[in-house]
């Protein structure tokens, strides 16, 4: 899954939002709710009424909580990769590092693309690009291990 760094949500209710859709079986409530608490998202769902209410998503919530529910959804898709840009721009350092960690504890491998290296604590490497082609790729030791 890719995720832009500035969210596109249709209308429609928060479950929907939050379904992955295609082929994949129906998300259970307490799936859903488990995603919606551990991203901090519990005031959108209650401002949302519930899981089940059609919203008009732009006019009720601001970018930063709009991102975090595409982030959300693509948490309970758990696909094997996601390619994420500039995210952190919209919901900022710490609540990226939640999501990462989120995305890690469910065996996302995931690919961030961002201005700074505030990130590169939560990646096994870095590959810096530099102008006039120019590029560095650094290893980063894996957490619990000492070189």
């Amino acid at each position: 899954m890719c995720v832009s760094d500035r969210p596109y949500i249709l209308p429609g209710t928060l479950r929907e939002l939050l379904s992955p859709g295609g082929r994949q079986p129906a998300l259970s409530d307490a799936a859903i709710e488990t995603v919606v608490r551990e991203l901090g998202l519990e005031d959108v769902r209650a401002r949302a009424d519930g899981l089940d209410v059609e919203r008009d998503w732009d006019s009720l919530l601001g970018l930063g909580e709009q991102q975090l529910l595409v982030l959300a959804r693509v948490a309970l898709a758990k696909p094997e990769f996601a390619f994420l840009y500039r995210i952190d721009a919209t919901v900022g350092t710490a609540e990226t590092v939640r999501v990462l960690r989120k995305f890690k504890d469910l065996s996302i491998s995931y690919v961030t693309f961002a201005e700074s290296d505030a990130l590169a604590s939560e990646h096994d490497a870095v590959l810096e690009l530099r102008d006039e082609g120019k590029w560095t790729w650094s290893a980063r030791p894996k957490q619990g291990v000492t070189a």
